[in-house]
């Protein structure tokens, strides 16, 4: 009798062992929890400077979803684009580069969503000035020289 419940133990155990197996294996496989779809974008700064030919502005994309999360940054999953390449250019990372004096709008967009544009305007660089500072020196030194009647001396002199 001892050995028939031990049996039906052992078997119980498996079956139980088996089911938690099959349910943590499908409990890893299942999907993952879909994220709200993006409802909006902004770009910021919303009014940048003017910015000087062969200089950088900084764009940050934020993405608004639809279950009200706000302000997420998606600035390396967005696709920039400057209206006027000629102008000014965007990397993928948002950072505009002045080219040529000139306005371009800059945008970002994701999927089927697209940010309102934002102007830049590129200005005339302003030059560095340059300060050229030269020094010049002079050193003499003094002798005496002592002429005895009937001889010749050359005197020789250096810039």
């Amino acid at each position: 009798m001892k050995i028939k419940l031990l049996r039906f133990l052992v078997a119980c155990l498996t079956l139980v062992l088996i089911a938690a197996l099959m349910l943590g294996t499908a409990a890893c496989s299942s999907k993952p929890a879909t994220t709200a779809p993006l409802s909006s974008i902004s770009i910021a700064p919303t009014s940048p400077s003017n910015l000087p030919v062969g200089s950088a502005q900084a764009f940050l994309a934020s993405g608004t979803y639809s279950d009200g999360r706000s302000g997420v940054d998606i600035s390396s999953q967005v696709t920039w684009t400057s209206s006027d390449p000629t102008v000014a250019t965007v990397s993928a990372a948002g950072s505009a580069t002045g080219v040529a004096i000139g306005s371009a709008k800059i945008t970002a967009a994701l999927d089927d969503i697209k940010s309102q544009a934002v102007t830049l305007t590129v200005i005339t660089a302003t030059p560095t000035p340059t300060t050229t500072t030269s020094t010049t020196s002079i050193s003499t030194s003094t002798t005496t020289p002592v002429i005895t009647a009937g001889s010749t001396t050359t005197t020789t002199t250096s810039p």
